[in-house]
């Protein structure tokens, strides 16, 4: 009997649900996409090198996926709300007729399923698709190796609609909860109510909620900082998502003193329009803030992951470039060339040191087989040059020990790679073949490397001897002091052929660097993609929903006097005000994230810069601000027209 009062529930009511089903499909898609990627990975056949690459960046999909999943709860939640605040007369009447609470409650959880259900099939449906649109953006973006293929059969496909179809269920369930208390509270005698009344803004249980995120958010941010290293970073990255749960949570609280000061441009830019949208915004706080959270959790969770992710980025960069002591690079067209530059060069009045130097990737090993390492960054170098090339504070061992058969590493990766001092590697180097593999003893480990991957040194005599064809050395130009640098580098630029190239230590660095932040700038957009589509579909869902559900407040309105155009401006004004407010409460906590990060950055690196993301906030800000207001004012644009009594033709 329940079951078929929420099947018909469900199909006249279409409209209401329409939110929640596509957040429920979408999130499904996504989860499907990612468990596809991740189980692709895992099909035997494909290198070894490729397969931990894919499961590096699948392992952050499948996160962030199952992050959206989490956030679609409250989307469900929201729509729910509004579904049961929507239809209170009519299960007042229910109660009237005999239901029970826990009738009520379990029709509203049917309800939830028949959703969950349909909105399951589909997106899992979507998410075969979807799985080859996200290789593709992960290939082309150079995120996945090019070989890289969604692999589809009957196993992967199954695990893959099971598991998303599984979360979609728990979802529904976990987001109509409170929607279903609600609805049991609900008493018959509200059948014969007329009027409208917004129930309390702040229940007991809201606020115990929201103080319990928001301190569990801080809690995080402060357990992350005093970690540090990759772990204090994973946490802060994430901290965000119980801040701006219990940010929106608790947003009726303040949502009138922000909301004033956003409202108060508005009331003096318009003689009625805006002083109404201020008034109305401050006499429903419970709808305002149910309004602006979407916001909030989008401008929130996207820019948060993408200032950390920036935040790092920038202190790994500043720490890398204060490694190199050099002022200048010389790149030569040739190896034969490079003798010769070199020895210009150090003759130059000025110069200090001219020393080559050779970029390439080994692959380590232990002496044990116990991990292999397939490529990592090192620069062969002169073993008597290093304290003049580069800023080394050596922890352990000595630089006098860093001879022909030996390497010297930073602190972070000795870390991570278990090493110390008199430790053997077994290191390959490349030669234009499958390789030369060595024996090497770790010299030496000096100080930095926690935020920055740096350059694993080895002898420069080692790599040149096994150089395949077409390598090309640099040469690093040191000058005696700081003022004689410029006439360094306008000497530098007469000598050798036309072929070499002479750079600045910034230029070089800029050169280095690029390719890497065009690949982290990719990866950063791509997997905040799947946040910032989840969280923007919840704005529209929100903001359509509730400025749909007030149409006879408009309706009334235009009969007062109020033409169509005033009409749609006020909209406009409550829903661009409501926007903003979840837009600087989502940018306090973007804010804040950032800053936790930037501490957790100074205690290793001093001199770690702040870089705020106020691009990102402006992009997903303005997003946000044209959604909110688009689907605010489609049911009135798409409404009836002026059904003023006596309203003229004309407005």
């Amino acid at each position: 009997m329940l079951m078929e009062i929420a099947r018909q529930t469900v199909r006249h009511r279409l409209a209401t649900f329409v939110g929640a089903f596509i957040a429920l499909t979408s999130g499904v898609a996504m989860l499907s996409s990612a468990n596809l990627v991740v189980l692709s990975a895992n099909v035997g056949g494909m290198p070894a090198e490729e397969a931990a690459a894919i499961n590096e960046i699948s392992s952050l999909l499948f996160m962030l996926a199952s992050i959206a999943a989490f956030l679609s709860v409250f989307v469900v939640a929201a729509t729910f709300a509004f579904a049961v605040g929507r239809r209170e007369r009519e299960l007042a009447l229910l109660r009237g007729i005999g239901a029970t609470p826990r009738q009520v409650r379990r029709l509203v959880f049917l309800e939830g399923l028949l959703v969950a259900i349909a909105a399951g099939i589909v997106g899992t449906l979507l998410g075969l698709p979807g799985g080859a649109l996200l290789v593709s953006v992960l290939v082309s973006n150079g995120l996945a190796p090019a070989s890289f293929t969604l692999t589809l059969s009957a196993g992967t496909v199954l695990i893959a609609a099971v598991v998303s179809t599984t979360v979609c269920g728990c979802v529904a369930t976990l987001g109509t909860l409170s929607a279903a208390r609600r609805a049991a509270a609900i008493r018959p005698i509200e059948a014969l109510r007329d009027a409208a009344v917004e129930p309390s803004a702040m229940t007991r249980s809201r606020w115990a909620m929201g103080l319990l995120f928001s301190v569990g958010g801080l809690a995080t941010a402060a357990f992350g900082i005093s970690q540090g290293g990759q772990l204090g970073g994973a946490l802060l990255m994430f901290c965000c998502y119980p801040m701006v749960i219990g940010l929106a949570l608790l947003a009726p609280t303040f949502v009138g003193p922000v909301t004033a000061l956003v409202t108060a441009l508005p009331a003096r830019l318009t003689t009625v329009t805006g002083t109404l949208a201020a008034g109305n915004i401050r006499t429903a706080t419970r709808r305002s803030a149910g309004t602006a959270a979407p916001v909030l959790l989008a401008v929130g969770v996207t820019v948060s992951f993408l200032g950390t992710l920036g935040v790092l980025s920038a202190a790994g960069e500043s720490e890398t470039r204060g490694f190199h002591r050099e002022d200048a690079v010389v790149m030569p067209g040739s190896v034969s060339e490079a003798a010769v530059i070199r020895g210009e060069a150090a003759a130059i009045d000025g110069v200090a040191l001219a020393s080559t130097t050779w970029e390439t990737r080994v692959a380590l090993a232990r002496i044990d087989d116990a991990w292999e390492m397939d490529s990592q960054h090192a620069l062969g170098v002169d073993p008597s040059h290093i304290e003049q090339l580069f800023d080394v504070t050596v922890l352990a061992g000595s630089l006098r020990e860093f001879t022909e058969d030996s390497v010297v590493v930073d602190a972070g990766q000795a870390a991570i790679l278990g090493w110390s001092v008199g430790d053997e590697v077994r290191m390959t180097v490349p030669d234009g073949g499958a390789g030369t593999e060595v024996v090497v003893r770790v010299a030496a480990i000096f100080a930095g490397g926690e935020m920055a991957a740096l350059p694993l040194l080895i002898p420069a005599t080692l790599v040149e001897e096994h150089a395949p064809a077409g390598a090309t050395p640099a040469i690093r130009v040191v000058a005696e002091s700081d003022r004689l640098i410029s006439s360094v580098l306008g000497d530098l630029g007469g000598i050798g052929n036309a072929t070499g190239r002479v750079l600045t230590i910034d230029d070089w660095f800029d050169e280095l660097m690029a390719p890497d932040r065009m690949a982290r700038q990719a990866a950063s957009w791509v997997l905040a993609g799947f946040v910032l589509t989840y969280t923007l579909i919840a704005v529209a869902n929100t903001s359509l929903m509730s400025f749909g559900s007030r149409q006879r407040e408009f309706e009334l309105l235009k009969k007062l006097g109020a033409t169509r155009a005033q009409t749609l401006r006020l909209i406009a004004w409550e829903s661009l005000s409501l926007g903003a407010t979840g837009i600087l409460l989502g940018g306090v906590v973007a804010v804040g994230t950032c800053v936790a990060t930037w501490l957790l950055a100074l205690e290793s690196l001093p001199t770690a810069p702040l870089a705020l993301p106020w691009i990102e906030f402006l992009l997903v800000g303005g997003s946000c601000l044209l959604i909110t207001v688009g689907t605010a004012l489609l049911p009135t644009l798409f409404g009836s027209r002026d059904t003023r009594v006596g309203a003229s033709t004309s407005e």
